[in-house]
């Protein structure tokens, strides 16, 4: 009882509670919104029907910065979706070849350009990670570049220009659970495991993330 009770907190509490829609609750979503939109469960345990057109934003491809704000050695810029590929190909020159196969976790060295006016913006590493084999299950790639905040934001804006749309804050996620790679209690967990404080802390919620509350649920 007091894990489900557990479980129903979450579900209102949950950053993901207004987004978990009818790719998880088909029936409710068939039975509330009769097939004129989508069922999303808002905060407090509401089911709400929402226009079709905001469930199309969950098929957009989306870009952000993956790595924390400040200066570092190394930032990674995030793209997710069905052009991910395709965006990249755009702003992304690979060293001494002319179309490379981007072969799925092998990075490949290059040079992050402008391809409106072909400006040099950083040399970089490129990681195509192919779907379902990734966090969101879409297609994801992975620009790792120097870690200035000035750089990367230019990544993301060339990156937009080229066709990727700028991601909400825990929409990659967002994906991962409505795909299934992820249920509601480990999606918790990363944004857990992300704040942890102590070693303690984040040994529990890699656990979590890991499916263990989730086995005792589900």
């Amino acid at each position: 009882i007091r894990a489900r009770s557990a479980l129903n907190r979450l579900l209102r509490e949950h950053p993901c509670a207004g987004w978990i829609s009818a790719f998880q609750r088909e029936r409710l979503a068939s039975e509330a919104c009769s097939g004129n939109g989508f069922a999303l469960l808002k905060p407090g345990g509401q089911l709400e029907c929402e226009p079709e057109s905001r469930r199309h934003m969950l098929e957009d491809t989306i870009i952000a910065i993956a790595t924390p704000p400040g200066y570092g050695g190394l930032g990674i810029v995030r793209i997710s979706g069905k052009k991910a590929l395709a965006v990249a190909r755009r702003i992304f020159e690979p060293k001494g070849r002319a179309r490379p196969d981007y072969l799925e976790r092998r990075p490949v060295f290059g040079t992050v350009r402008d391809p409106e006016g072909g400006n040099a913006l950083d040399e970089a590493f490129l990681t195509y990670f192919k779907a379902p084999r990734s966090y969101t299950r879409e297609d994801v790639v992975e620009i790792s570049a120097h870690g200035s905040p000035a750089v990367l934001e230019a990544i993301m804006e060339i990156g937009a220009q080229a066709g990727a749309r700028p991601a909400r804050p825990g929409e990659f996620t967002l994906r991962a659970c409505l795909n299934g790679r992820l249920d509601i209690l480990q999606a918790q967990a990363v944004d857990d495991l992300v704040r942890s404080v102590s070693l303690a802390q984040a040994r529990s919620s890699s656990r979590q993330l890991g499916g263990s509350l989730s086995r005792r649920i589900f």
